[in-house]
């Protein structure tokens, strides 16, 4: 527009005889979903860099994209959207050159053949416990320091090592496979510097914490950028088309890693501590008026006989590991909270982190977590119950008015197909076809936001609308709301006996079918009629009402 209004050119590139280069977006399924990947224009001369399409840019600015295009040999503007598997492939192919490596064009070597009882002992990941339901106290956190990494490095893991022809050792734990002692792999020495290199970037971080804060962030963003890129090598090293990848070594890395834990698991509970939870390259254990002191004993006991360094995360003051959704009877490992006594909190998998959580739920919950901050025991937390009641009241009762705000009750979703593919009315598939008929169009794996008019479809013909459309005449859900901040309370109350249906018990809601349904339009129009003081008078005595009869169902 200020190109044709002031008849100047906008010349994106420097260089006007060189043109743009350009890559088409792609959807791909990875991990069990479809992910999409939008395309790049890249410019000559000058970095065109795109934040909502770049993860290190996003996770660790222009100084952690340097880095990666320093040791990736990437031009900055293409590191910026690579992928941490182009990174490491690039890597790779570097070293490999540089040594004299013959590359293969693409990968060729297939899997190995194995028994069904071989394959039954090698095709598994790392090792998780299940934690106990509920609320813990004085529980800590052991995290093993870039456990895979470091295995990969220091047992010299790497798909021409394993199983070599010259050395018959039997080195990795129940697999048996061997690995070699003449050679370091390509993989080890590719991820040997990243490794000693974030080790510096940290200890430089914690030199200039408090002291220059220009450099502590310089560092922290270059050893954030490392940490991706050393979390992801693990999974390439087992990548269908991984140039230096084979599935072997990528056995043989969880078989290192779960020997690593049921060793740490066998000294502490030598000790007398109890494990509670573990989950691939952390542990939680517990042990009665153990001090600081005794788990950095265990720390240094665990990394001398595992070869791998393991530090002490913190102690929880408490720390809850929620029943799972599916079964009540049993928990998640990837879901718990809780506050450490240093005063940070910590949350994994709940619906205060989620990404589709909407802004409303995460705000009572995260509202919730913070009532808890001062609580030093399982019983300290217990006496804050009715607080936490009361958190929850007031969030349901401003659903149940209609005068929620529309635009904190907005959804997340990612998209598994293009409009016209999908076959039901799920609530994807009707909002991504009414967008589809406002002429824009969505591939696979992006994400579509809209607001819930009628879950049911019964009141209305539109289940959903998406926030491009929404108009705040629409309203919202109320029961379907209401539903969903009621399964965000039950995560933090049900060990107190709080069920989702005792939730709706003590606050009053009926169960749909025994009352007339009302949307939050209809309420809307109902309170229009009315005065802003009648409306306050209202809405008091309502909830006064409530409430007396919240605290009446408590007493008996």
């Amino acid at each position: 527009a200020w190109s044709a209004r002031t008849n100047v050119p906008l010349l994106l590139n420097r260089d006007n005889t060189a043109g743009y280069r350009t890559t088409y977006e792609s959807s791909f399924f990875q991990y069990g979903k479809i992910v999409h990947k939008d395309g790049a224009f890249e410019l000559a001369g000058r970095w065109h860099i795109d934040l909502e399409n770049s993860f290190t840019m996003t996770e660790a600015n222009l100084d952690g994209v340097f880095e990666l295009a320093r040791l990736t040999q990437i031009p900055v503007q293409r590191q910026s959207r690579a992928s941490i598997g182009t990174s490491m492939s690039s890597m790779q192919l570097s070293w490999a050159y540089r040594n004299g490596y013959l590359i293969p064009s693409k990968k060729r070597e297939p899997e190995a053949f194995k028994s069904a009882a071989t394959l039954l002992l090698a095709d598994r990941g790392g090792l998780i416990f299940n934690p106990p339901l509920g609320y813990h106290e004085d529980v800590a956190e052991l995290d093993f320091v870039s456990m895979y990494p470091t295995i990969m490095v220091e047992k010299n893991v790497s798909p021409e090592t394993v199983n070599c022809r010259c050395c018959r050792n039997d080195a990795v734990p129940e697999l048996g496979y061997t690995i070699c002692e003449r050679r370091e792999g390509i993989v080890p020495a590719t991820l040997r510097s990243v490794v000693q290199k974030r080790a510096l970037y940290k200890k430089l971080k914690r030199q200039y914490k408090g002291k220059d804060d220009r450099l502590f962030r310089t560092y922290d963003h270059r050893q954030n950028a490392l940490k991706w890129m050393l979390v992801s090598c693990f999974g390439y090293l087992g990548y269908k088309n991984a140039r230096f990848g084979k599935i072997e070594a990528h056995e043989s890395v969880n078989a290192f890693s779960r020997d690593a834990i049921l060793t740490a698991k066998e000294i502490a509970e030598e000790r007398g501590f109890r494990m509670l939870h573990a989950i691939i390259d952390c542990v939680w254990l517990k042990k009665q008026g153990a001090t600081e002191q005794e788990y950095e004993h265990l720390c240094r006991e665990i990394a001398s006989r595992t070869g791998i360094d393991i530090s002490l995360e913190g102690i929880y003051s408490w720390i809850l590991f929620p029943a799972s959704k599916l079964d009540p009877a049993i928990t998640t490992a990837n879901r718990y909270t809780g506050w450490y006594r240093h005063g940070e909190l910590k949350v994994r998998g709940l619906e205060a982190r989620r990404r589709d959580t909407p802004k409303f739920i995460k705000t009572m919950q995260t509202a919730m977590l913070e009532a808890l901050a001062s609580a030093r025991s399982v019983a300290d937390v217990e006496e804050r119950v009715p607080q936490l009641l009361d958190i929850v009241r007031s969030h349901v009762a401003l659903l149940q008015s209609g005068q929620a705000n529309p635009m904190e009750l907005v959804l997340r979703r990612h998209l598994s197909k293009e409009a016209d593919e999908y076959t039901n009315n799920s609530m994807s598939a009707v909002v991504s076809k009414l967008v589809a008929d406002m002429g824009v169009h969505l591939a696979p794996g992006e994400s579509i936001e809209f607001i819930i008019l009628d879950q049911s479809g019964k009141r209305k013909p539109e289940k959903a609308k998406p926030l491009a459309l929404y108009a705040f005449e629409d309203g919202y859900d109320i029961e379907q709301y209401t539903e969903l901040t009621l399964r965000a309370a039950e995560t933090m109350l049900l060990p107190f006996g709080y069920s989702k249906e005792k939730l709706k018990e003590c606050l009053g809601i009926t169960e749909p079918g025994k009352r007339k349904k009302k949307s939050a339009t209809i309420v809307q129009k109902e309170l229009e009629f009315k005065t802003p003081a009648e409306r306050r008078r209202e809405e008091s005595i309502v909830f006064s009402r409530r409430i007396s009869n919240i605290d009446r169902r408590i007493q008996n």
